[in-house]
């Protein structure tokens, strides 16, 4: 185990933890497709084979959404879609064409016609995918759909928004492919038929309609028994939070690291977030959250970090106990928001959510109650700590105000 004592430089986000060894870190240049490469080829990863046959499906939901967005009725179709999900705005191309028969058709169409025009997986894989191909109403959405699994989860092909955007046709479309294509923290994507590399400025800034394709967790369908509560929830039912009766409370993680081949980015840098939620009155959920930018090498030979890493700073209702989610997880800005599990015994229904590539790219989460004591009860006091110590990192929350 390396003690490692990190240089925190602060911006408007993030802090980023530097080494010795940062020297050799970034050497793609920005804003450009990586020279001689076309974005088909920026797709294949001969280390994580999973990811290489996801991001391949990707790439044909890509082409077919290039054109759909271009089109008024397609188009708004997607937009509308998105513009459901009011928090994570996003929304399942595979769950849009089991609803819309026309959309399906195109959808269909489309990534027929991909898959026979660019020689990547599933070509090659399945003896009887030409057969398939060669029947007029082959649903090729809902074959890519039933192989579109990355380390035994299943995912779907989701279209993401980054930001808000209009109602109705898409404004000079911008369609990115959700992954890191470089050290830069940009994505491949296109405009019109020019290849460009997009990034999370840029997305968010452009007066285009920019649509990412990236991989979406399939959520289960709400029944009375699992739907996500969003009244004040107390260890005790029958105490009364009293709202304008507050004090301020403060979680800290110190000392924490990350174990070795725990990382999921493959570029020079990874963005960790920390972050915790909990309903502070009814319909109305607050997040505290604080990210850490970490060289790859962070995660190199367990290295733990003792500089100080403030994870929340509460302004905490004086009385009863409320349930938090907490935990720790690789922030992707380009994909779209995901629950993080929760690892611990309690089991509330309150959900984490952070952006994600995958559902599994996250370090820890865990539930408890603050502000009583009992089962379930953590940061009672001040020097109060909780331990997590697991295959991915081992870090040590405490409260200190």
């Amino acid at each position: 185990m390396i003690l490692l004592t990190s240089i925190l430089q602060s911006s408007c986000r993030k802090e980023s933890i530097t080494t010795t060894s940062d020297l050799d870190q970034f050497t793609t240049s920005c804003g450009t497709i990586p020279v001689g490469s076309q974005i088909i080829d920026l797709v294949a990863d001969s280390i994580d084979l999973d990811n290489d046959k996801v991001f391949k499906i990707l790439f044909h939901y890509a082409q077919a959404v290039r054109i759909m967005a271009t089109d008024p009725i397609f188009g708004s179709i997607m937009t509308s879609a998105i513009l459901a999900d009011t928090t994570k705005l996003t929304a399942s191309l595979h769950t849009i064409a089991a609803n819309n028969s026309g959309f399906k058709e195109q959808l269909n169409l489309l990534l027929k016609q991909s898959i026979q025009n660019n020689n990547i997986y599933p070509v090659g894989a399945d003896p009887q995918l030409n057969t398939l191909m060669n029947q007029p109403n082959w649903d090729a959405d809902s074959y890519l759909f039933n192989i579109l699994f990355y380390k035994g989860e299943q995912h779907t092909s989701n279209i993401i928004a980054v930001r808000k955007i209009a109602i109705g046709p898409p404004n000079n479309p911008v369609v990115g492919l959700g992954f890191d294509m470089n050290d830069c923290d940009e994505i491949p994507g296109w405009q019109g038929s020019t290849e460009i590399a997009i990034s999370e400025t840029m997305a968010k800034s452009l007066n285009n309609t920019v649509l990412i394709i990236g991989p979406g967790e399939i959520l289960p369908i709400p029944s009375p028994n699992n739907l996500i509560s969003n009244k004040v929830e107390t260890a005790d039912s029958k105490a009364k939070t009293k709202i304008d009766q507050r004090i301020t409370m403060k979680i800290d993680i110190t000392p924490w690291g990350f174990k070795n081949g725990s990382r999921f980015e493959k570029n020079g840098s990874s963005e960790v977030v920390g972050k915790f939620v909990f309903i502070d009155a009814p319909n109305n959920p607050l997040n505290y959250e604080n990210d850490q930018s970490l060289h790859k090498n962070a995660f190199k030979n367990n290295s733990v970090f003792t500089n100080n890493w403030r994870m929340a700073t509460f302004s905490w209702p004086g009385e009863g106990g409320k349930v938090v989610r907490f935990g720790v997880y690789e922030y992707d800005w380009f994909s779209s928001l995901k629950t993080v599990p929760n690892d611990g015994s309690y089991q509330p229904a309150l959900n984490l959510d952070g952006r994600r590539t995958y559902i599994n790219d996250y370090y820890h989460g865990n539930a408890a109650i603050i502000g009583a004591s009992g089962l379930f009860s953590l940061f009672s006091w001040v020097g109060s700590t909780f331990v997590v110590n697991n295959n991915k990192c081992s870090m040590t929350y405490t409260r200190t105000q």
